[in-house]
């Protein structure tokens, strides 16, 4: 069975719950693709061989009404630390890129610049890493689900939650800072003001640390 149409899959019923009791409005409002299983007999440039063969397909069909194409690493692969979560991203995104159907690859370009998004195919998408690795304090938190989650968000995505929320006010911002701050979790603003999209993807462990630079190795 395709992933694109398994909403009822575990992996998608584990996401949703983190989705779900989000303080992002975002997430709440989001739909999510699963992906497909991320196999630990697998080396990293097959299993995402196997990752952008399915998300060219989803993208070929033309639909407009998800929200994020999620992958996991179970418990036992799961990175253990931020350095960790850096370097997979890293090996991810970098063997994705050389896969792209439209023969660019985004991460052969300077990444550190203004306007800078990972491409796959006709899409731009902004990539954010959720983990246990995270204490249940951080806004990345999986919050008591074990495991890692890496979430593609296509462009079109921000145009359906605005459509949903209205639109991006200052205020609604505030009002995110304010709904993280009450469960408790930790939310960095100065990464949220970065003219840097790649200084979003993996969040530092503690609000005010340095930049996590995945890309480097």
């Amino acid at each position: 069975m395709s992933s694109r149409f398994a909403a009822s899959l575990p992996l998608n019923q584990r996401f949703e719950r983190i989705a779900n009791a989000s303080a992002c409005p975002f997430a709440r409002a989001g739909t999510h693709v699963a992906g497909p299983e991320w196999r630990a007999d697998f080396s990293i440039v097959e299993n995402t061989a196997r990752v952008a063969a399915d998300l060219a397909d989803l993208l070929g069909t033309g639909r407009m009404d998800w929200d994020g194409y999620v992958l996991e690493f179970a418990e036992q692969a799961a990175p253990a630390s931020i350095a960790d979560l850096g370097e997979l991203l890293r090996e991810l995104l970098t063997a994705m890129a050389t896969m792209d159907p439209c023969g660019r690859n985004c991460m052969a370009l300077p990444v550190e610049t203004k306007g800078w998004w990972f491409r796959f195919g006709p899409q731009r998408f902004f990539v954010l890493m959720l983990s246990s690795a995270y204490p249940l304090s951080h806004s990345r938190s999986t919050l008591g689900v074990p495991g890692t989650f890496v979430l593609f968000q296509p462009e079109h995505a921000f145009d359906n939650a605005l459509r949903k929320l209205d639109s991006v006010t200052p205020q609604l911002r505030q009002n995110v800072r304010k709904a993280f701050a009450a469960q408790g979790r930790s939310y960095d603003p100065s990464l949220s003001e970065s003219p840097y999209e790649v200084h979003r993807y993996v969040k530092p462990l503690q609000s005010g640390d340095p930049v996590v630079r995945w890309w480097l190795a």
